[in-house]
């Protein structure tokens, strides 16, 4: 083999060597936005995990809301049978006395 063959064979190696660099330099970037892009929906899972917090707290505000509201209604009904029956009462007292 010629010193001439042995420089193309040489030039040509290192021109093989140089694509699989460029596509290990592809592949590295591709990596790359990958790893961006997974950062990306961690972000925005974090933030949905955010909101689901809130949301649910939200939600257990507006559950004892609820219920208060519904033991407020009941304080009021028995109120009113309360003041139904001392009005029955002042009216047999009223009976009584006159």
């Amino acid at each position: 083999m010629t010193d001439s063959e042995k420089l193309d064979l040489l030039l040509s190696q290192i021109q093989g060597i140089n694509g699989h660099i460029g596509h290990i330099g592809q592949i590295e970037k591709q990596n790359a936005d990958t790893f961006k892009e997974l950062m990306n929906v961690e972000r925005e899972v974090l933030k949905s995990q955010d909101a689901i917090k809130a949301l649910n707290a939200k939600y257990d505000t507006l559950l004892l809301k609820a219920d208060n509201s519904t033991l407020l209604l009941k304080l009021i009904d028995r109120q009113a049978e309360e003041m139904s029956e001392l009005k029955e009462r002042v009216t047999q007292l009223e009976s009584k006395l006159a």
